[in-house]
């Protein structure tokens, strides 16, 4: 996964102004402060401009790989969708509507909402170089979530924001979120335990009030995972020489950790069943943990299963998995 060319270009001329050294220390300070379990809620953690270019440079790029792979879940699992209108909540400096531009081609609007005006300013910045002209043509309204009216619109994301909310906000705030989708809502938060547990709060919540639960899980009854275990999927993203060198890594590649949920106004047809954990390939066979309306599953794919043995050698962790398709 990599950014769109535009996107790419338009970052790198932000930021080439800006002292390398400056960059490099603003994204070391990101990271730690990104990597915290003790960070309060609603903290701001960009708080100078150069900490905003270093969040573009080295956490745009992977906020966008995984509300690229969420979306194009939605995209696989209801191929008719055309949403015109998009409503990005918590926009940052707008990862989530570019994933959206590059997915749903049937986008004519976008209304990005976020509470810091300078990300807004890079975001229009970055935008002004958009390929896709619903980005380019963006609404953006400096707004808390808890604070505003949200309007309606198609398709509603909010992505990498829950966490910065307090625990008495976040159930208020996604009621407000799916009152706004007319056709669908997707969250996107960071793969780790803590977000896990709200979100499956937050999937309980919106089930019982008949929002129809499309992704990841195959089934809307209750988690199956053990205690201590949290679902959660990973996208490999692409490392630009100039990431390699502000995130001081050396491989081309990070892999960044998310977890989704995907509800819809309809009830559409959901995936029987999903990979949770990375493929374990062996000589001849290949082992797969799925989820399934039955629970939890280990399947184990052999060179005589024929079709199937051709998919699973391909399949990653998150792919959805239909053994009906192989017979």
């Amino acid at each position: 996964m990599q950014l769109p060319d535009a996107l790419q270009h338009a970052i790198e001329k932000a930021v080439a102004d800006a002292s390398h050294a400056e960059l490099a220390a603003a994204a070391e300070r990101i990271s730690l402060q990104y990597r915290r379990s003790d960070r309060a809620a609603g903290s701001a953690f960009l708080t100078g401009q150069t900490e905003r270019l270093a969040y573009a440079l080295t956490r745009l790029p992977a906020t966008y790989a995984a509300n690229s792979a969420a979306l194009g879940h939605l995209r696989q699992l209801w191929p008719s969708a055309a949403p015109r209108t998009l409503l990005d909540l918590g926009a940052g400096s707008g990862s989530a509507s570019w994933a959206a531009c590059a997915l749903f081609p049937s986008l004519h609007s976008i209304t990005l909402v976020e509470r810091d005006p300078h990300l807004i300013a890079l975001g229009e910045r970055l935008a002004a170089s958009a390929g896709c002209s619903p980005m380019s043509l963006a609404t953006w309204q400096a707004a808390s979530l808890t604070q505003t009216a949200l309007p309606g619109a198609d398709l509603v994301i909010a992505s990498y924001v829950l966490n910065e909310l307090g625990h008495e906000e976040w159930a208020d705030a996604v009621h407000a979120m799916w009152n706004a989708a007319r056709q669908a809502l997707v969250l996107v938060e960071p793969g780790t335990t803590a977000c896990f547990e709200r979100m499956d709060a937050l999937r309980t919540m919106l089930i019982e009030e008949g929002a129809h639960l499309l992704a990841p899980c195959p089934h809307a009854q209750r988690c199956p995972l053990p205690a201590g275990d949290w679902c959660h999927f990973s996208q490999r993203v692409t490392r630009t020489a100039q990431h390699r060198l502000f995130k001081r890594g050396d491989l081309g590649y990070e892999d960044e950790k998310f977890s989704y949920l995907i509800f819809t106004r309809t009830s559409e047809a959901r995936a029987p069943a999903r990979i949770l954990r990375h493929p374990q390939r062996r000589s001849g066979h290949v082992h797969l943990q799925l989820c399934e309306g039955g629970g939890l599953r280990d399947a184990v794919v052999s060179r005589r299963s024929g079709p199937a043995w051709k998919i699973a050698r391909k399949a990653q962790w998150g792919d959805a998995w239909n053994e009906a398709e192989f017979v």
